[in-house]
């Protein structure tokens, strides 16, 4: 490289070519650069432009320090600066393309320099024209070969890790950077809106505990997080929050005041004063936004009410709101339900009275009705701690809001659980001010003309079923304590009705919530007249049984039917014969009617029966003479209150019946020989001693054999006992408990015989069958214990039951020839046989031929 314009020229055209040699630039004068063929160059490549200004000075300032070398130095800084950045803003080339990525950019070596050098003007211009470069569009290789045109990244390496922007900010001055560093975050937001790069320039420039409040750091800060938040928010408004909080915490351990400085700017973002500033987000709030968190943030110590004040109205405002990405229709507020609790008390009900108003007319307005009651409920929960008078008011100005758009005969039909909760609620709220008794009537006969209009012809079918959550109870119960019986009367008539009607994708079960309300039930019918409420009592009862919740109406009439007369006993009684007849029908076709649970609904049936309609009393006679004894009969006929109730002579007779009848039963199983039982039998069960199941097919005390086995073998085992399947002797079953698991393979045996204990086939105790807890059998008794202890218990129950049979009966004892002992051995029944039942058919052949002797 030689002097001259010439040869200038080319080294400015070509910087990269140039040495790390003092020989090299030895006689380059910087006076001879041309300094638009520089600019150029720069601009096309300005990594390859900047390095050769780094070495170039490096070199210079390796000479003996005189003044001709530092006026060298200084002139090279300036050309190259001019270059960089040059001071008439028109010369530079807006639709220029940079050649190659600025990520590399020597940005912090050439401000080192300058800084050195005290230029804290040039190091200004540094800046500056690294934000402008770093804004345009780049034309870069791939690995692949091809160049493609990428996008601008914004000026990254002032928010990168290593870059010192503090220390430089310090030396050149803030106030000087002010400007730039704003147009830094704008930049950083516009080109890099979905990534952290904003935020971590925001924590570069965040001052210390030490910075005074009023300090130009501190004034930039609130500046630059103003900025990011306001074009972050805008662009993802739930990830700009989540940054917001956990930026915070951060901020709030190391200084207060920072932290301030933050919150202000969120919330200016989120919620501007000027309520013409505010921007709809491209997103919407959805229901990850972290309401909750953002006001307990600001609401730390009990300070910043306002600002929490104006969240939940830019919050509000936002959900309101149509988006161009997310859902096409606002759904209103619907964080605000669950965020309350200690907000109000914070913020004050004096300045969030507006915004739950607010609140909640949005809520109805985009009908979301849902959220707009669980708010109204959350309010009406929530204490006043201090402010009591404007709590009131706040509950007041929501009650009467909600009541005028809510409770409505669409609303209703929708969802008229909901509906019938929310009136009580606001009823409840409004009625504790006297001032508004007219509102409050006006509000209660509103809702009883959407439950129950006055034409029945206006009736409409619900979409939503009545279901055990409607507030029945509660409310005939306000209508009964203010003694407004007739809205009473209408309100039980549109329940029946309404909960007779069939809702698709639901099965109705009738009016079961009734028994729930029988105080209200009595109360009205005191005060009415039985006759005025006789129609819809015997309706419900009718609906109820139609419905198969005959059970319920059995329990409605037990709960309203008392030892009375003229109406009230003739309407009971004609309820009762309904349920009863419906409930004896409904058991004789079940199998679960000898279940031991059923016991409660049998006193309720005996009672019912004796005392209001006895002309069905045979059929209950005849059903309880096939229920279990021991598990039902026995029981129900010992039972100390039932027997003190049976004033009514049809119950006495019932009783009497059936006392008897047990009375025999017990007789008979007492008088039989104890030797002999019940077993379970399996024919030629020896075949089968040296299978799996040899010990519990000759077991004659056992009944079921449960094996928790892999189901690969259960086609196996069903193989080997094919015969006693097809015989019916034993039923196998494959089968998961609860559906999920294990799986089990399952064997019952079907037929039992009448054995003499000292034949009884057992191994309970010779090989006990507990050692395996994959293996379960039962019962678990053996035959030789239970047996006797049976017998034993048999005799105590029929000595009990001898004490409530009349006084002049007798009873007749079967005698012990004319059960024709002979061949008891070689009965074979079907199905599970006990005792009783071979004692039952012995009997009737007794009682035919007339061989009965007296017992005394």
């Amino acid at each position: 490289v030689g002097n001259g314009q010439k040869s200038s020229t080319k080294l400015a055209a070509n910087p990269s070519g140039v040495k790390d040699s003092e020989e090299a630039v030895v006689d380059i004068n910087p006076f001879d650069f041309d300094k638009e063929s520089l600019r150029q160059t720069f601009v096309q490549k300005p990594n390859s432009t900047a390095s050769f200004f780094l070495t170039y000075y490096k070199i210079l300032s390796k000479k003996k320090s005189t003044n001709a070398n530092s006026e060298l130095g200084n002139n090279l800084l300036n050309t190259f600066i001019d270059a960089m950045s040059p001071q008439d803003h028109a010369s530079r080339d807006a639709n220029v393309v940079l050649s190659g990525s600025l990520e590399n950019f020597p940005l912090k070596q050439i401000l080192d320099i300058l800084v050195q050098g005290k230029d804290t003007d040039l190091g200004k211009r540094a800046i500056e024209g690294y934000i402008w470069l770093s804004c345009r569009r780049k034309y870069e290789k791939k690995n692949s070969g091809h160049s493609v045109f990428d996008e601008p990244n914004g000026p990254v390496l002032l928010a990168s890790p290593n870059f010192p922007l503090t220390s430089m900010c310090d030396k050149i001055g803030w106030d000087n950077l002010e400007a730039l560093l704003v147009e830094a975050m704008e930049m950083l937001c516009k080109y890099q809106n979905t990534s952290i790069r904003p935020f971590a320039l925001l924590e570069k420039v965040e001052p210390t505990a030490s910075s005074g409040s009023e300090s130009a750091q501190s004034r930039i800060f609130f500046r630059l997080a103003k900025v990011a938040y306001e074009k972050r928010f805008t662009a993802d408004p739930v990830a700009t929050a989540l940054d917001f909080v956990e930026y915070n915490r951060c901020v709030y351990r190391r200084s207060c005041r920072a932290s301030v400085k933050l919150i202000n700017a969120f919330v200016d973002a989120m919620s501007p004063s000027d309520s013409s500033s505010r921007r709809v987000p491209w997103k919407e709030i959805s229901l990850r936004f972290p309401l909750e968190e953002i006001l307990a943030t600001i609401l730390v110590d009990g300070k910043h009410k306002e600002l929490g004040k104006r969240v939940l109205e830019g919050y509000v405002w936002l959900s309101s709101q149509k988006y161009s990405i997310g859902s096409s229709k606002p759904r209103g507020p619907e964080l605000l339900a669950g965020t309350l609790d200690g907000v109000c008390n914070k913020i004050g009900w004096n300045l969030l009275g507006d915004v739950l108003v607010e609140s909640v007319e949005k809520l109805c307005e985009f009908d979301n009705t849902h959220y707009a009651s669980q708010l109204m409920e959350r309010i009406a929960r929530l204490s006043s701690c201090g402010e009591a008078s404007q709590c009131t008011l706040v509950r007041v100005r929501l009650a009467k809001l909600t009541s005028k758009k809510m409770l409505n005969i669409d609303r209703f039909r929708s969802t008229p659980v909901s509906t019938a909760k929310l009136f009580l609620t606001q009823y409840k709220q409004l009625e504790k001010d006297s001032s508004n008794k007219q509102f409050c009537s006006e509000l209660l006969n509103s809702f009883v003309d959407i439950m129950s209009p006055l034409d029945i012809k206006n009736r409409k079918v619900p979409n939503s079923q009545i279901t055990q959550a409607f507030p029945l109870k509660d409310i005939l119960g306000l209508l009964v304590d203010g003694g407004h019986m007739q809205l009473g009367k209408r309100v039980l008539e549109g329940y029946v009705w309404l909960s007779s009607q069939q809702v698709p994708c639901y099965v109705s079960g009738g009016p079961t919530l009734l028994d729930t309300a029988d105080a209200s039930l009595v109360s009205m019918c005191e005060a009415l007249g039985w006759n005025e409420l006789e129609n819809v009592l015997v309706e419900s009862v009718e609906m109820l049984c139609k419905y198969r919740s005959t059970e319920k109406a059995v329990l409605l009439v037990d709960k309203i039917s008392a030892a009375s007369e003229g109406h009230r006993l003739r309407i009971c009684s004609k309820m009762a014969k309904i349920a009863c007849d419906k409930m004896i029908e409904e058991l004789r076709g079940t199998r679960q009617y000898r279940s031991a649970q059923r016991l409660p609904l049998y006193k309720k049936l005996l009672w019912l029966v004796g005392n209001y309609c006895p002309t069905i009393a045979p059929k209950f006679v005849t059903l309880a003479k096939n229920l279990d004894v021991d598990a039902i009969l026995y029981p129900l006929l010992t039972d100390v209150a039932l027997r003190s109730s049976s004033s009514v002579e049809a119950m006495k007779n019932t009783l009497s019946e059936l006392t008897t009848h047990c009375a025999q039963i017990l007789s008979s199983r007492v008088s039989s020989d104890s030797s002999i039982v019940s077993a379970w039998t399996i024919t030629n069960a020896h075949l089968y001693q040296f299978t799996e199941f040899g010990d519990f097919l000759q077991n004659q005390c056992k009944q079921t054999f449960d094996w928790r086995v892999r189901k690969s073998d259960h086609r196996g085992f069903e193989a080997d006992l094919r015969r006693l399947i097809n015989a019916q002797e034993i039923r196998c079953m494959s089968y998961q408990p609860g559906y999920s698991g294990a799986y089990h393979f399952k064997i019952t045996k079907l037929k039992t015989c009448r054995v003499a204990l000292s034949a009884l086939s057992c191994s309970c105790s010779d090989r006990p069958y507990l050692y395996d807890s994959k293996i379960r059998l039962e019962p678990t008794d053996c035959l030789r214990h239970s047996s006797q202890t049976k017998h034993q218990n048999d005799k105590a129950k029929l000595d009990a039951i001898k004490a409530y049979l009349p006084a002049d009966s007798s009873l007749k004892r079967k005698a012990v020839d004319a059960l024709g002992g002979d061949d008891d051995d070689d009965v074979v029944l079907t199905g599970v046989a006990g005792v009783a039942e071979t004692v039952a058919k012995r009997v009737k052949a007794a009682e035919d031929a007339g061989e009965v002797i007296e017992i005394l």
